[in-house]
This record gives C-alpha cells, structure tokens and sequence, in this order.
C-alpha cells in the first residue's frame, strides 16, 4: 500500500539530527533547483538557522546557494488553506516532523490531487519500531547517495 492517490510519488527519508537532514537534502535540492522544479517544504520545527549555517561552510557557487536560500525552512503552521496555496505551483513537497505532522500535511496534500512528489522525513529515533512501516508506505528512498528504490537501500526489504 503506497497511496491512494496515483498522481502522487511517495519518497521517504530518514535523518538522525536537522543537520543530517539539511545535509541530505542539498544536493538533491541544489539538482532539481537546476532543472527549474518548484519546491515547497512542511517543517514542523524551523530549519532557517541551521541551513544558513552550512551554505556558509560548503563549497557551493552562489547561485545556487541563492536558490536553497530561497526555499521556505521556517516551520509551518498547519492550516488547510496556507498548505494548499503553497502547493499551487509544487512540484516537490518536502515534509518533515513527528509523524502525526507528515500524517497531517501528507492528507492535504493528498486531497489535493496533485501531480507531486512528497519526500517525508523521518527522524530515526522516534520511528525505530515503526521503520517497515514508513518502508511500506514509499516507493523510494532519499539518503545521501540520492533517490534510490528501497530494496536497493534494504537488500532484506520485501515490501
């Protein structure tokens, strides 16, 4: 069981600390900022601190740290009308905080019937016993290598 709705791909990530999680997420984002694709993100804790942080310590022209600088990494606030004015133009959703967050933001989202691609991030260390869970519920998986298909990720992973 992915999801219901089949315009939607689901992609997990999962992150030990905000600052893996930023680390992961940059080259995906700085590649997909390259080919002109909308990101929009969920947080349910601002990132905005820790993400200027680490541009001004890599090795990254300026343009594009310009164009992840420009992506929102303040919390949001959930609100059904601010969500799906913000996914007007997305192509991309990136979704991370406890998993009653994702569950919520992922619902409308999904009422959307949006052509998107969701990457919800997952902090091991709420979700350990819950992982074939979060496992079931993707098709891929984002880790710092990039977008891969779970079974490549978790060679004992039957879905």
């Amino acid at each position: 069981m992915v999801d219901s709705n089949e315009n939607m791909n689901k992609i997990c990530s999962l992150y030990v600390s905000d600052w893996h999680l930023i680390t992961m997420l940059i080259p995906y984002l700085k590649e997909k900022l390259e080919k002109g694709i909308k990101i929009e993100t969920f947080f349910e804790r601002s990132l905005k601190e820790n993400i200027n942080t680490l541009l001004k310590k890599i090795i990254l022209n300026q343009e594009n740290k310009d164009k992840i600088t420009s992506i929102n990494w303040n919390k949001t606030i959930i609100c059904n009308e601010h969500i799906e004015n913000k996914l007007m133009n997305t192509s991309i959703a990136i979704v991370a905080g406890s998993d009653e967050y994702i569950k919520i933001i992922n619902k409308i989202i999904d009422k959307s019937k949006k052509n998107i691609t969701i990457i919800n991030c997952f902090e091991v260390s709420q979700y350990n016993e819950n992982i074939k869970e979060i496992l079931k519920n993707h098709k891929f998986i984002l880790n710092t290598s990039g977008e891969k298909k779970i079974e490549d990720v978790f060679e004992t992973y039957v879905s």
